[in-house]
């Protein structure tokens, strides 16, 4: 750590009625030096709304002081989101006890680091000390809040939400950090100040923060060697722990991870390696991949499973995966165990050469076949691809899920428009309702559907004995109407008859719910508890705007939707 970590303890928190600069706070006494004695430390994510001050209106922290509030008094609960516990059956929270167990400080990057960058002590500033240090202050957080409300910039050109953040490159490496931290990588997301929910490694793609947007470009320099150390110490410590399984993954993770910045990944961490004596470019690049995952040899499994070729997928190397291939690795290889952990990285020239080799597009019985990992990462290329290969747009999971409605949940806008270039093959049926309930409801999506004639009253009526009508129907059964329940409890207590407009209340995606509101959704609709739209969307306490446009009062919700739009 080369800067000391500012916090402001809770108490002071709830006090303030505007962001002030790390400096005047100095002056004043308000800030701590954290230390782990102290209590515990809540890291705060956030996207500035204007260039020069993060939030001069005071609208995105109003809602971080209602949302702590609200969780601390037990008026909001912290539930899991709803893939985490649907595919992995996670559904612990965060109780209002765990925040309230010892003091809590938070850090927030506009009064924990100095905003001035004159002060150069050896050539480098303390803004430029603390900047360096996030990783360090993130590993010291036990909480993670990426506080991503939609709200407007003060000159009403833009509108922010958790869209406009993850595509922010600072706060994509924040994520990435929380992610390879000691804390396990859960974090949470704030919505509105009563709406909250943890997030997990388990059901987002691993961000890059290369790929992110930066206000200022010589910023993804200067990340590029803090996010290659934090990667370096992560893999280090696997290695420490002979965990592996995990060192292997997340050694091949990194192309994927540093994609967009300028540096190389950690290929040297196991000391000793000698190339083969004039031997072939391809056989010192097999040779050396072999060593740093401590293999033996080219057909080599593991005890979890994983064969050398599937890691070489994971690197997405063609000209390793080529090596391997002649060699007689089986191009159509499984894992054998699961491995729930995986991020999966864009890889269409790796696809190519193993497609070309025999591996085939469809497999059954596959929780992902190969199409909706393309959607997952929103790799258009791969889907156009895979379509002109054969695939099958409508080819479904295990679960009855299809591409379309994979790259709905995770809002896989450019993988989206690949499938609706054969939006004759295409089943759009609950496509609007897989945006709402997921983590891609942006206006966006909403719009890219309603234009390829997806229906934005259909209401949801799925069989009893489908995987999906079983899920509902027993998760229905567990939900307290008024008690503390979770968000997949609280769908499958309400989905009979939803219709998208209400899926989005129920699930928090604000966004989606106003561009169904403004793009002519019906607010008569009743699902079978007899709710409409506005009556979830009072009882779960939606933002005032939607409130409004759900009351007739359009003119907010149609500046929001417009602005998100663009």
């Amino acid at each position: 750590m080369k800067f000391p970590m500012y916090t402001v303890l809770l108490g002071e928190v709830f006090k303030m009625t505007m962001v002030k600069p790390h400096e005047e706070l100095m002056a004043a006494g308000s800030l701590s030096q954290f230390q782990d004695d102290m209590g515990q430390a809540l890291f705060v994510s956030h996207q500035w709304v204007s260039k020069s001050h993060p939030d001069p209106e005071f609208k995105q922290f109003r809602v971080l002081q209602e949302a702590l509030r609200n969780i601390i008094s037990g008026a909001s609960h912290i539930s899991t989101d709803m893939i985490t516990e649907a595919v992995f059956g996670l559904s612990r929270g965060i109780t209002a006890s765990m925040l309230q167990s010892s003091p809590l400080y938070l850090w927030y990057d506009y009064f924990s680091c100095p905003q001035s960058p004159d002060d150069k002590i050896c050539g480098e500033s303390s803004q430029q000390r603390a900047i360096s240090s996030i990783p360090a202050y993130i590993s010291k957080c036990h909480f993670f809040m990426a506080l991503c409300p939609v709200v407007d910039s003060p000159d009403e050109s833009q509108v922010f939400s958790q869209f406009t953040w993850a595509g922010r490159g600072w706060c994509r490496v924040e994520q990435a950090v929380r992610e390879l931290s000691s804390h396990g990588g859960f974090w949470i997301l704030v919505k509105s100040a009563k709406h909250q929910e943890i997030t997990t490694p388990l059901t987002i793609d691993s961000p890059g923060g290369g790929e992110g947007n930066f206000t200022v470009e010589h910023d993804r320099a200067a990340v590029a060697p803090v996010l290659k150390t934090v990667l370096k110490g992560k893999l280090l410590t696997y290695l420490v722990q002979g965990d592996f399984v995990n060192y292997r993954i997340l050694l091949n993770q990194q192309n994927a991870r540093l994609r967009g910045l300028p540096t190389a990944s950690n290929d040297d961490l196991v000391p000793g390696f000698e190339a083969p004596k004039a031997g072939e470019e391809s056989e010192t690049h097999l040779a050396k991949f072999l060593y740093q995952n401590g293999f033996q040899h080219a057909l080599e499994r593991d005890q979890a499973g994983w064969s050398t070729l599937c890691y070489a997928a994971v690197r997405g190397d063609p000209i390793l995966i080529e090596a391997l291939l002649e060699r007689r690795a089986d191009p159509n290889d499984k894992i054998t165990r699961a491995q729930p952990q995986l991020g999966i990285d864009k890889g269409t020239p790796a696809m190519r050469v193993l497609i070309a080799a025999g591996a085939k597009i469809s497999v059954g019985g596959v929780l992902q076949a190969a199409l909706s990992c393309a959607c997952y990462v929103d790799d258009a290329e791969a889907v156009r691809y895979l379509c002109n290969s054969g695939g099958d747009p409508n080819e479904k999971n295990t679960f009855g899920v299809s591409a379309l409605r994979q790259a709905c949940v995770t809002g896989s806008l450019q993988a989206m428009a690949a499938l609706l270039e054969h939006s004759d093959r295409v089943d759009l049926s609950l496509s609007l309702h897989w945006v709402a309930m997921g983590q891609g409801g942006s206006a966006k999506a909403i719009d890219l559907l309603i234009k390829a004639q997806a229906d934005v009253n259909e209401q949801y009526r799925p069989s009893m004995l489908s995987p999906f009508g079983m899920l509902w129907r027993i998760k229905g059964l567990q939900h307290r109407p008024g008690g503390r329940t979770t968000l997949l409890r609280s769908v499958g207590y309400h989905h009979y008859e939803a219709t998208p407009l209400m899926i989005a209340i129920i699930c928090g995606n604000y966004e989606a719910a106003a561009a169904l509101v403004v793009r002519g959704a019906r607010l008569d609709l009743r699902n079978s508890r007899n709710k409409t739209a506005s009556d979830l969307a009072r009882d779960l306490s939606s933002p005032d705007y939607l409130m409004a446009a759900l009351g007739g009062q359009m003119a907010k919700c149609n500046s929001v939707v417009s602005r998100a739009g663009m």
